[in-house]
């Protein structure tokens, strides 16, 4: 999709993305704290090939860094050589981010964005001047058919702290690619993590910083919610799934919330599917679902992207959504109706041991 232009038709186009733009004054529909800070990041990326974005959870790294060097690109009159690739470590946060960059470029500049995960894919409608959501899985792909990324002036590795070994092996390829194309730049953001051992990674390279704000948060241990509901805490789990989560005290506690506490979304987190498949019979048991007052949704990798999707629509009046998910739902993304959130304390992951491979 990455077609080459003759110097003549860039020209052309980055005049059209520029009047574009200026004829539809793109906004912000929240005001986040990475916007503070957005000449500091275009500022960077421009005088340094490789740099490193240390932005808090909830600094709006995620959806306003792509749009700063699409947006810094088109109204220098250069749009038409700024083609953004954005990985994600998960289809539904490659979806969901995209759509909501689209929503937030309004209705004449959201077909500059699109997003591509296995199996499915809805690219920008030309290149020149886009921004391409993708899962890392993709981006090696693309490698494979393009190793210097050509035709590619900006990659976003989003979430770069995670560190699986498709996100370690992008980094290798990303700096290899770095030394072919120079026209290619690199954006690194973490939320966590060894960021100066990053930077040094690729030279030593900048590491702007960019502060981010936290929702007021009660914590309920559960040693008092059990008090309150009256159950004794069991302690007599033994064995290899002693890590596991009961699910009837899972469910248990999610009635609870239900009952006494305040209107809100309930997001639970839960280590993998048979366990949100056995807390979601147990709230059926409950009689909490089927029934017009709930929405009770898994969220699981295993899902379709439309499935998955369906977690950040908002309930009917009257009714409230419950969210069992994996881990899934911890980085990228945002249902941004949660109220309660119920943690089980575990989660799976995959981890690559050199001794043994």
């Amino acid at each position: 999709p990455y077609c080459a232009l003759s110097e003549q038709r860039a020209q052309q186009l980055s005049h059209q993305l520029q009047q574009e733009w200026e004829t539809a004054k793109p906004g912000l529909c929240v005001e986040l704290p990475v916007d503070a800070h957005r000449q500091r990041v275009v500022s960077a990326v421009r005088s340094s090939r490789v740099v490193v974005i240390a932005g808090e959870t909830g600094c709006g790294k995620t959806t306003r860094i792509p749009r700063f060097l699409l947006e810094e690109q088109v109204k220098g009159g250069e749009g038409a050589w700024c083609n953004v690739l954005v990985t994600q470590p998960r289809r539904i946060s490659a979806v969901s981010v995209a759509q909501r960059v689209a929503h937030e470029m309004g209705p004449h500049l959201k077909h500059l964005v699109g997003y591509q995960v296995r199996l499915e894919s809805r690219p920008p409608e030309h290149s020149g001047g886009s921004m391409l959501f993708l899962t890392v899985g993709v981006l090696l792909r693309k490698l494979q058919s393009n190793p210097t990324l050509k035709g590619i002036s900006h990659v976003v590795v989003d979430e770069v702290h995670e560190r699986d070994v498709n996100t370690d092996l992008l980094l290798a390829l990303l700096r290899s690619s770095l030394d072919e194309n120079p026209d290619l730049r690199v954006v690194l953001m973490s939320a966590t993590g060894d960021n100066q051992r990053l930077a040094e990674y690729f030279g030593g390279c900048p590491i702007v910083k960019v502060p981010g704000f936290m929702h007021p948060v009660k914590d309920h241990y559960l040693e008092d919610v059990l008090r309150e509901m009256r159950r004794p805490l069991s302690r007599d789990k033994k064995g290899a799934d002693e890590a596991a989560p009961d699910p009837d005290l899972v469910a248990d506690v999610i009635e609870h919330i239900d009952r006494h506490g305040e209107p809100g979304a309930i997001l639970c987190f839960l280590p993998g599917w048979q366990d949100i498949r056995a807390v979601q019979d147990k709230l059926e048991e409950k009689r909490l679902i089927p029934s017009d007052s709930h929405m009770v949704l898994p969220l699981h990798s295993s899902l379709s992207v439309a499935d998955q999707q369906v977690v950040f629509q908002r309930p009917q009046v009257g009714q409230r959504k419950i969210v069992l998910a994996t881990n899934i739902a911890e980085t990228s993304i945002t249902i941004d109706d949660i109220v309660h959130v119920v943690d089980a304390g575990t989660h799976k992951e995959q981890n690559y041991d050199p001794r043994t491979k």
